[in-house]
C-alpha cells in the first residue's frame, strides 16, 4: 500500500541525478492491535531529515550505531532501492553459510551492513512509499532467552567477519555493549563456548584497538577466566 503518489518519481529522479548506491524512503509501520487505516498512518514510521545523504566511512558505522539524533541509516533492509551490482556483491560477501538457525533477530542489520560494506553512498527521501505490518507472533517474538543470546552472539560474530581492517572495531563495541545481557550461570555449555570463541577472535585480532580489547577483558573478566 503506497501513500505518496509521486514517490516513484522522486526515487527515480534521485537514482538518475545523484547515482546513489542506496535510496531509502519512509515506511509506515502497523501492528496487530491497529484497527483502522488512520491508526496505521499515525503509527510509528521512520523519520530523518529529507534528502539526508551519508557517505563512507560513516555509512557503515551508522548502520550499526546511532550517535546522533538524525544522522543515522535506517536499518531495515526493506523500504530501499539498491544498485543491482552493489546488492549482488553484498550477497556474495555475506554468503549462504551465514543464514543460520540463529539469524531470526538481526537479519536486517546483517544484510544491510553487508550492503553498506560495498555501497559508497546513501540518500534518504522523506516520502511514504511502503506499509510494513508487524506481527506479534513472529519467530523473534517467540525466541527463548537462550536462543536470543545465541542470536546476539551470532550477530557480533558475523559483523566481525564482514568488517574489513579497522571496521572490526565495530564488533568489539557490540561485544562490550552486549555484556549487560548475559547472566553467565544461565548459559548452557554450547552458548558459553560460542561466546568465548567470538570474544577470543576479537581480542586477538590485530585491527581491533587496544582500548576495546581491554574493555572486553574487563567486562568479561570472570567469564574469560573460566576458559
Amino acid at each position: 500500500m503506497f501513500f505518496d503518489e509521486d514517490v516513484f518519481d522522486k526515487l527515480y529522479q534521485s537514482t538518475e541525478k545523484g547515482k546513489y548506491d542506496i535510496i531509502s524512503f519512509m515506511e509506515v509501520e502497523g501492528e496487530d492491535y491497529y484497527i483502522n487505516f488512520k491508526d496505521m498512518k499515525d503509527g510509528s514510521c521512520t523519520y530523518h531529515p529529507n534528502n539526508l545523504i551519508v557517505h563512507q566511512p560513516e555509512l557503515k558505522y551508522y548502520t550499526l550505531f546511532k550517535e546522533k539524533e538524525f544522522s543515522v541509516v535506517d536499518i531495515q533492509i526493506w523500504g530501499k532501492l539498491f544498485k543491482t551490482k552493489v546488492y549482488k556483491n553484498a550477497i556474495n560477501l555475506l554468503g549462504k553459510k551465514r543464514y543460520s538457525v540463529f539469524n531470526v533477530l538481526n537479519e536486517d542489520m546483517i544484510g544491510l551492513f553487508s550492503i553498506c560494506n560495498i555501497a559508497k553512498s546513501y540518500k534518504y527521501i522523506r516520502k511514504y512509499g511502503l506499509f510494513h505490518f508487524i506481527s506479534n507472533s513472529t519467530a523473534s517474538k517467540k525466541a527463548s532467552k537462550e536462543h536470543y543470546m545465541n542470536m546476539e552472539i551470532f550477530f557480533c560474530d558475523v559483523i566481525f567477519d564482514l568488517s574489513i581492517d579497522k571496521s572490526k572495531n565495530y564488533a568489539a563495541i557490540i561485544a562490550i555493549r552486549l555484556r549487560k545481557m548475559f547472566f553467565f550461570p544461565l548459559l548452557n555449555i554450547k552458548t558459553k563456548e560460542y561466546l568465548f570463541y567470538v570474544l577470543n577472535k576479537i581480542i586477538k585480532n590485530k585491527f581491533v584497538e587496544e582500548k576495546y580489547k581491554k574493555q572486553i577483558i574487563s567486562a568479561y573478566k570472570e567469564f574469560l577466566l573460566e576458559y
